[in-house]
């Protein structure tokens, strides 16, 4: 991203205004500023992915969407709130390890030593969840138990799961069962629960 103070800019924004089939957008533009969600129509999202490339739109407010833009980059990135609705789940969740990294992948690389800055506002019980995220490499965790009871009646279908040791044994080859073993909080087991399972 180019950072730009001109009256050329100026002149762009209030020009390409115009074009904007959104008319609340229309009113920001010639601020440098933007808003950038779903629901604007990919003629908007492109002329405002092009100005803010250019430098022209110096602000932009994105939802999450933005972290998985492909080439859109910023000098700095504020992250307001760790807090969005999942309508899998039918409440508002923390974002991901993934989100955030994703999102704070988007500032650029360090040019004639003036760094980017990353800024996250959580709340306080979330904090050192995040700090841990910033400071120390995560592991990846198994997004195979959303999907486990599908994964397992194919395996029953086919034939190689007949019995419950055979179906216990399964389990017991998948990264889902490492990680429940080394993080059991993460997928909401108890100490007792892994005991029991050691002995089966």
């Amino acid at each position: 991203m180019i950072l730009r103070e001109d009256s050329l800019s100026k002149e762009i924004l209030r020009t390409e205004a115009e074009q904007m089939k959104n008319s609340q957008l229309k009113e920001l533009f010639p601020y440098g500023l933007s808003i950038y969600h779903n629901d604007l129509n990919r003629a908007d999202r492109s002329l405002i992915e092009d100005l803010f490339v250019e430098g022209h739109i110096q602000i932009l407010i994105s939802t999450v969407m933005l972290a998985w833009n492909g080439y859109l980059s910023a000098r700095t990135i504020i992250i307001k709130d760790t807090q969005v609705y999942s309508p899998e789940k039918g409440h508002w969740t923390e974002l991901s390890a993934s989100d955030i990294m994703q999102i704070f992948g988007r500032t650029g690389k360090p040019v004639y030593g003036v760094y980017d800055k990353r800024i996250l506002i959580t709340s306080h019980d979330q904090s050192q969840y995040y700090l841990s995220i910033m400071n120390q490499q995560l592991p990846i965790e198994s997004q195979m138990i959303s999907k486990l009871t599908d994964h397992l009646n194919a395996e029953i279908v086919r034939g190689a799961v007949e019995t419950f040791d055979e179906a216990v044994q399964w389990l017991s080859y998948t990264y889902l069962y490492v990680r429940m073993i080394k993080a059991p909080h993460l997928y909401s087991l108890s100490n007792e629960s892994l005991i029991q399972s050691h002995s089966l």
